[in-house]
């Protein structure tokens, strides 16, 4: 199995060709019949009907892909696989479709934006109002010299 991280799916891609190596890169997983042990994968080398439940705790919206290799992990070679079918349930209660991934809700932001928008006015109003405000002089006087301040 792998997710959408990079250090994973991306990875096992870029070894094509060398299947222990794209093993590497799988994430870890317990032996079937509930052991301890993580391995990055269950063999089915064994033929016939294979079940396994996966249970998937995550906190985030991931993608995951099943792989089937046939690798003989002592040269690294891998070899073509024959499966007649394949059939994966997902019992998950907050599974959410593939066709949502990547759609955040970007109502925040727009809020933020819309805040700062007026914030940027009303200091542009008050702006306006302080230069007008300090443009007023005092009218009817030609010469200021030697008036003090609180004369004018």
């Amino acid at each position: 199995m792998y997710d959408d991280q990079p250090d994973s799916f991306d990875q096992a891609i870029a070894a094509a060709g060398d299947c222990t190596k794209q093993l590497s890169y799988a994430k870890m997983l317990k032996t079937a019949s509930g052991g301890s042990s993580m391995v990055p994968g269950w063999s089915i080398a064994q033929g016939g009907k294979f079940t396994e439940t996966i249970t998937i705790n995550q906190g985030f919206k991931r993608q995951w892909w099943i792989v089937l290799v046939n690798c003989d992990e002592k040269t690294s070679t891998p070899s073509p696989v024959s499966v007649t079918s394949i059939a994966i349930a997902d019992s998950g209660k907050v599974s959410v479709p593939c066709s949502t991934m990547g759609q955040y809700d970007v109502s925040g932001y727009n809020w933020a934006i819309a805040l700062m928008t007026v914030a940027i006015l009303v200091a542009c109003v008050l702006a306006f109002l302080y230069w007008k405000k300090s443009t007023i002089g005092p009218t009817g006087v030609s010469s200021t010299a030697g008036i003090g301040y609180n004369e004018l």
